[in-house]
Formats: C-alpha cells, sequence, structure tokens
C-alpha cells in the first residue's frame, strides 16, 4: 500500500502542478505560433486580393488579344 502521508500528498500535488504548468506553457507557445501564422495568411491574402484588384480585367467580348477594350 502507497503512503499517503500529508506530505507524500502535497509532493504529488506540487508535481502535478509543475506538470501542468509546463503543459499550459507549451499549449499557450502553439498557439502563438498559430495565431502568428494566421496573420501572416491574412496578409498573403490581403496582398493577393489586392493584386487581383489592380490587375487588368479581361475583355468582356472576345476574341480580344490584350487590347483592353
Amino acid at each position: 500500500m502507497s503512503e499517503q502521508t500529508p506530505a507524500v500528498l502535497r509532493e504529488r500535488l506540487e508535481e502535478r502542478k509543475r506538470l501542468n504548468l509546463g503543459e499550459g506553457r507549451a499549449l499557450l507557445e502553439m498557439l502563438e505560433q498559430a495565431q502568428a501564422e494566421i496573420e501572416q495568411l491574412k496578409a498573403q491574402l490581403t496582398a493577393t486580393e489586392s493584386d487581383e484588384a489592380t490587375a487588368p480585367r479581361a475583355c468582356d467580348n472576345p476574341p480580344c488579344y490584350g487590347c483592353g477594350q
């Protein structure tokens, strides 16, 4: 049978706290990395949308060979 003294229980509790804190830090780091990736993707999407908005439109009356009309 294992010891269940208050000192042993406190020690186990402290160990669990340390483990949980380490896991929490790892999860926070993963979240921060994911947020940075999301911001980077948003910036790329905004740049792509901006490029598409300023790109010359294709002619609505084919055949058109780049005349812009």
